[in-house]
C-alpha cells in the first residue's frame, strides 16, 4: 500500500480494487466470524464514536448502515434498542450471517441504490464506505439524502487528510500509478473542509464534525512511530495517543460529520 497525493486529496493505493470479491475475501479473511459475531451479540460497546453517536442518532424511527461490514457497530447499537437495520454489499459475508444468525438485520444491498422510497429513514450511518469509489462520495451522499426523512440524522466517516499527513505530504508521491505499477486505487483521504463542502453538496447540512483513529492515524502518517513506541517510554506515547481518542480534532485515521436534512 502507498499513500499518494493527488490535488488536495491523498490517494491511498493496494494491489487489489475494492471490488465485490474483493470485500468477500477482506471478510472472510477476518477469522472467526461466528465468534466475532457471538461476542457482539452480547455488547453494547461501540468501539469508535460511541459518545457523539448515543448523542444524535434518534432514538424514535428507523436507521439504516449502509455498508455495515459483519455488524460491528450495528449489533451494539440494536442491544441499545435502537431500531437499525444494514445493508452490506459483501454477499458471501450477508449469506453467513443471515443463515448463522438470522436475528441480526443485514441484507445485501448496494449504497448507491438503496431498496426503500424516499423519506424512509429517520437516521444514516456510513462509516468507512465512500471513500472507495474513485469518482468520489457524490453518489453516496445523494442517496443518503433521498432516503432520510426531513430532519433526518446522518453519521458519516471517510479519511482523514489531517496535518500529521499534510506535514508529510511534500514528501510523497505525487500523481496517479503509472501504467505499469501493480498498485491501483484503494480509497481517498479528504481534508475537513473538502469532506463538509461534499456532505453539503448533496444538501444536507453538517451539525458537528471529528475525527477518530488517533492512535492507527499516528501508526500511518508518522515515519517510524512503531519503533518509537518500542523503546524506552515509548508505552507513555501510546497511552497518550490513547487520552487525545474521542478528544482530538485536527489529526486521526478517519473523520466524521453529523449532518442532518433540512425539514
Amino acid at each position: 500500500m502507498t499513500m499518494r497525493k493527488i490535488g488536495n486529496r491523498l490517494i491511498w493505493t493496494h494491489s487489489e480494487e475494492p471490488a465485490p470479491d474483493f470485500w468477500d475475501n477482506w471478510f472472510s479473511g477476518k477469522g472467526a466470524l461466528q465468534e466475532k459475531i457471538s461476542s457482539l451479540m452480547l455488547s453494547h460497546t461501540i468501539d469508535s464514536c460511541e459518545t457523539v453517536l448515543l448523542e444524535y442518532l434518534p432514538k424514535a424511527g428507523k436507521i439504516l448502515e449502509a455498508g455495515c461490514g459483519y455488524g460491528r457497530v450495528l449489533i451494539p447499537l440494536m442491544n441499545r434498542g435502537f431500531d437499525i437495520e444494514g445493508i452490506e454489499y459483501s454477499k458471501r459475508l450477508v449469506d453467513e450471517i443471515n443463515r448463522s444468525f438470522p436475528q441480526v438485520p443485514i441484507r445485501w444491498g448496494d449504497a448507491t441504490a438503496i431498496d426503500k422510497p424516499s423519506g424512509y429513514y429517520a437516521g444514516y450511518l456510513s462509516l468507512g464506505v465512500m471513500e472507495h469509489v474513485i469518482e468520489g462520495p457524490g453518489v453516496f451522499l445523494d442517496e443518503c439524502f433521498r432516503v432520510l426523512a426531513p430532519g433526518g440524522v446522518a453519521f458519516i466517516s471517510v479519511p482523514f487528510y489531517d496535518f500529521l499527513w499534510q506535514l508529510r505530504s511534500p514528501w510523497l508521491l505525487k500523481g496517479w500509478p503509472d501504467e505499469e505499477s501493480e498498485e491501483v486505487f484503494f480509497q481517498w483521504h479528504f481534508t475537513r473542509n473538502e469532506f463538509i463542502s461534499l456532505v453539503e453538496k448533496s444538501g444536507l447540512k453538517v451539525q458537528k464534525a471529528g475525527s477518530y483513529g488517533v492512535r492507527y492515524g499516528a501508526l500511518r502518517s508518522v515515519p517510524f512511530w512503531g519503533w518509537l513506541q518500542r523503546r524506552r517510554g515509548g508505552h507513555r506515547l501510546w497511552k497518550m495517543l490513547g487520552f487525545l481518542e474521542g478528544r482530538a480534532n485536527a489529526t486521526g485515521w478517519m473523520q466524521w460529520a453529523i449532518a442532518r436534512r433540512p425539514e
